[in-house]
């Protein structure tokens, strides 16, 4: 049932947007009930939140390169298609509406995600020699997110090239430089 849930409400922000999700219209696609939704989720946010960070989790896997800008482009690749999949109006629309426990609980949620893989390709990469061995603040290591996250919101046309200039002229230099790489 949860999962006939998760896919109306993408149905249905895919069809309408933020706006235009209603507990009536996923009901009716999930093929159930308004009260079997409301008693799991008190608000649209809940409901559109729920299934966003399942459908996010879902996609989080990223191809390792062998590179730390390969793999810098593919996992920020993601992140910004999962903005563009879901649309800034969405994520505009949730940051009104949720209650201030309901974002503590995503950003955690996201933020942990989000952090364990750059710690992951933090760790590939010193194992490569690409990193020096000085450790990388959780500033430091959230920094990349951001910038994805500052684009998809508020810059909106934000493509590939964007992401490849993000890498090379913010973002490698800054794990270098924080980490102690030994300049070549």
């Amino acid at each position: 049932m949860l999962e006939a849930i998760h896919a109306a409400v993408l149905d249905e922000l895919h069809d309408h947007g933020y706006a235009g999700v209603t507990f009536e219209g996923v009901a009716r696609r999930a093929r159930t009930s308004k009260p079997v939704l409301y008693r799991r989720y008190r608000s649209r946010a809940h409901l559109v939140t729920d299934a966003v960070l399942q459908s996010a989790a879902d996609q989080t896997a990223w191809k390792q390169t062998g590179s730390l800008r390969g793999d810098l482009i593919a996992l920020l690749s993601g992140l910004a298609d999962q903005f563009e999949r879901f649309g800034g109006d969405t994520y505009l629309g949730l940051l009104s509406e949720a209650d201030e426990n309901l974002i503590g609980d995503a950003l955690e949620t996201v933020g942990t995600v989000n952090h364990e893989a750059m710690l992951d390709l933090f760790d590939a990469a010193r194992q490569r020699g690409e990193l020096g061995p000085a450790p990388i603040s959780e500033q430091v290591a959230a920094a990349p997110v951001s910038l994805i996250r500052h684009g998809a919101l508020l810059v909106r046309e934000f493509g590939a090239e964007t992401i490849v200039t993000i890498v090379d002229e913010v973002v490698i230099p800054l794990l270098k430089a924080v980490s102690g790489t030994p300049s070549s």
